[in-house]
């Protein structure tokens, strides 16, 4: 299967998954209005697909040699009140149209490339093509849903959602290193938060082999607190 097959599956996938989103919220939830430091469900989601159209825009500048778009503020957490203010009294009609133009777009995007064009990484991008798109689009975006879900009370749907066979297609999805040690750190933290320890430590073994920068990170992260006092997890820092 090609890099763009693999890629825009994902996107697929993960399109269906934040369209479903409110149906996993009870009804105070789904009608709730957030505040700037209180998002609702909603407000999540219009976040998401909002910087996630914001990469494209970059992609396609940036494989143009044109400067990638400005933001409205160079304040990154000024940028996120600006987007929660321009959303917040959408309704999730509105918000779920704005879900399936953003990722239909790029999905048209990744059908539309030569997987050349995807493993490219113009000037101005962190990363190469597909990686900017998997980041927003896909863990960006799950990274939001999870930890609403996680914060109000949803935690053992998570595995359900974003397990391991979803993990197995974002870990194939390409080799690069960094990419995956990401990948394998989330199930680490997946486990050691629904209390499968063992696994967990093996997964976080994975994670940073490929992926050494997470190493301080792991060491602070509340997600891993259920493995602190483990030999077998204190034995992955040792030497």
């Amino acid at each position: 299967m090609t890099l763009n097959k693999r890629l825009s599956d994902l996107l697929r996938t993960m399109r269906d998954e934040v369209l479903d989103f409110d149906g996993r919220l009870n009804d105070e939830q789904r009608a709730e209005t957030g505040l700037p430091d209180a998002w609702s469900a909603k407000d999540e989601v219009a976040h998401c697909m909002v910087w996630a159209g914001r990469t494209l825009d970059d992609i396609q500048a940036a494989a143009a040699g044109e400067p990638t778009p400005e933001p409205e503020s160079d304040d990154f957490n000024e940028e996120n009140r600006i987007v929660f203010v321009r959303h917040r009294d959408d309704t999730w009609e509105q918000v779920k149209k704005m879900v399936e133009g953003t990722y239909g777009r790029a999905i048209a995007f990744v059908d539309g490339k030569a997987e050349s064009d995807l493993l490219a990484h113009p000037e101005g991008l962190e990363y190469p093509v597909w990686r900017e798109i998997a980041g927003s689009y896909i863990s960006h975006t799950m990274f939001h849903i999870w930890e609403y879900l996680e914060k109000h009370g949803y935690a053992s749907e998570i595995p359900g959602i974003f397990g391991e066979q979803f993990f197995e297609r974002v870990i194939a999805l390409h080799d690069d290193p960094g990419w995956r040690g990401t990948a394998y750190y989330n199930l680490a933290c997946q486990d050691a938060l629904n209390g499968n320890s063992e696994q967990a430590i093996a997964y976080l073994s994975q994670a940073l082999h490929y992926n050494p920068n997470l190493i301080e990170w792991s060491q602070q992260d509340s997600d891993l607190d259920s493995l602190r006092e483990l030999e077998a997890f204190k034995a992955l820092y040792d030497g």
